[in-house]
């Protein structure tokens, strides 16, 4: 073939659209606002923010170089400064939303809109959100063939809500670990394989629009924000750390709130032992005075162990224990 001709094959090469092997439609994300912030843009940092659940408490979190409190002159309440130029620092009322965005830098701004976004991070969402396209073949987890730290690491991650606080992953980890004991199986890849259900990142493996992005991450090795926290709670749990669960079997986030009175655990009777466990702000249920097949009568299924970050825990009541004649965790 002459040179004339190799180029030109060569150039039209260079012409063709990338090509993608697999197509698939995004789906809708209902997004809503989770929690109300208070926002700060750091002075002179490009855009780095600092937020708290308080101007006060935004404040605090810039560090050494501000000051809250009255300063003479400046204003009546307490606000805001720098030092020590004591120079006045504004932010503004913003939220977190179901999506993991702050709502102040939405488009448009301060709203939680619907979203579309791709089965998983395997997946590119075109310009025009239209279609989600992958060029390689993806990383498929596998439970069976990973090594129990990494794959309970998967869980902690999955399961934990993402601002990444190291004690929830862990209690996530320990209450994973208790289920398995429980039941007596040697391995969590043995709990997976058995008994998926008893954690919602691990029970729809081949439904991807109900696939944890956050569980396949660290089950496809994908460097993602906190995962050195997952594996950590991992390494805690399978070594008989401390216990930031309390003994608990299981646990509910976000979903338990969003799904109300429709929520599983809802349905089931629930009871929150200690205030500071109520970190979704849910309702108890009505007492369901039902009658278990011993003969007793109990009120709710379970009892809160602990509440970290967005996950309540909890085990299974007494009163259930002896009403069913069962064993707890299972």
């Amino acid at each position: 073939m002459k040179l004339g001709s190799l180029l030109i094959l060569f150039f039209n090469a260079l012409a063709i659209p990338k090509a993608y092997s697999e197509i698939t439609s995004p789906h809708k994300v209902f997004n809503y606002p989770v929690e109300a912030i208070y926002l700060i843009v750091v002075p002179n940092s490009n855009g780095g923010i600092s937020w708290g659940y308080s101007y006060e408490g935004a404040c605090k979190m810039l560090g050494d170089d501000y000051f809250w409190g009255i300063v003479p002159s400046k204003s009546v309440s307490p606000a805001c400064y720098t030092l020590p130029s004591l120079n006045m620092i504004i932010g503004t009322d913003s939220w977190f939303c179901a999506d993991g965005s702050i709502s102040y830098f939405n488009t448009p701004a301060h709203f939680c809109s619907d979203t579309f976004e791709c089965p998983d991070g395997s997946w590119v969402l075109s310009t025009d959100k239209s279609i989600c396209e992958r060029e390689d073949l993806p990383c498929i987890p596998d439970p069976q063939n990973v090594s129990e730290e990494q794959l309970l690491a998967a869980i902690a991650y999955g399961e934990s809500h993402w601002s990444n606080i190291y004690e929830e992953m862990a209690a996530i980890a320990s209450a994973t670990l208790r289920s398995k004991e429980a039941k007596h199986y040697k391995t969590i890849n043995e709990l997976v394989k058995k008994s998926p259900n008893f954690s919602y990142v691990t029970s729809h493996p081949d439904d991807p629009k109900r696939r944890n992005e956050r569980y396949y991450n660290v089950m496809c090795s994908i460097d993602s924000k906190g995962v050195d926290l997952a594996y950590k709670a991992a390494q805690n749990a399978l070594n008989h750390g401390i216990d930031y669960s309390n003994g608990a079997c299981f646990w509910d986030g976000l979903d338990l709130k969003a799904k109300g009175t429709q929520a599983y655990r809802y349905l089931q009777g629930f009871k929150i032992s200690q205030k500071e466990h109520n970190v979704l702000g849910v309702d108890e249920p009505p007492l369901l005075n039902k009658k278990g097949a011993k003969g007793k009568i109990y009120n709710f299924t379970y009892v809160s162990t602990a509440g970290i970050g967005k996950s309540i825990f909890w085990k299974l009541s007494d009163d259930f224990l002896v009403a069913w004649g069962g064993k707890q965790c299972i």
